[in-house]
C-alpha cells in the first residue's frame, strides 16, 4: 500500500484543486467562497481552508439569507460558527 503521509496532498481531489489554483492565483490573493451552509460549499471550504497556507492566498466566505426556508437562521448560525471556528472572514447579506 502507497504511503501518504509525505505527499502535501494526499487526495486526488485536493491535488486536482490545487493545481489549477495554482495557475489562476497569485500570492496574497484573496479566494471568497459562497457558504449556504450545504454540504458542497461546506466541503469546498475546508477543501480551501486547507489549501490556504501552501498556496499563500486569503480566503473568505460569503453568505446570503434570503429568509426564503423556515430554516434560513439555522442555516446562517452554522455559517457564522463554522467561519469563526476556522478564523475565516464571513460577510452575510
Amino acid at each position: 500500500m502507497a504511503n501518504t503521509r509525505n505527499n502535501a496532498f494526499p487526495d486526488p481531489l485536493t491535488e486536482h484543486v490545487s493545481t489549477h489554483l495554482r495557475r489562476y492565483l497569485q500570492a496574497d490573493q484573496t479566494v471568497s467562497v459562497g457558504l449556504s451552509g450545504g454540504r458542497d460549499s461546506v466541503a469546498l471550504l475546508h477543501l480551501l481552508h486547507s489549501l490556504q497556507r501552501s498556496l499563500r492566498f486569503s480566503l473568505s466566505a460569503c453568505h446570503v439569507n434570503h429568509q426564503i426556508s423556515q430554516n434560513a437562521a439555522i442555516w446562517q448560525a452554522f455559517c457564522v460558527s463554522l467561519c469563526e471556528d476556522l478564523d475565516i472572514p464571513l460577510q452575510i447579506s
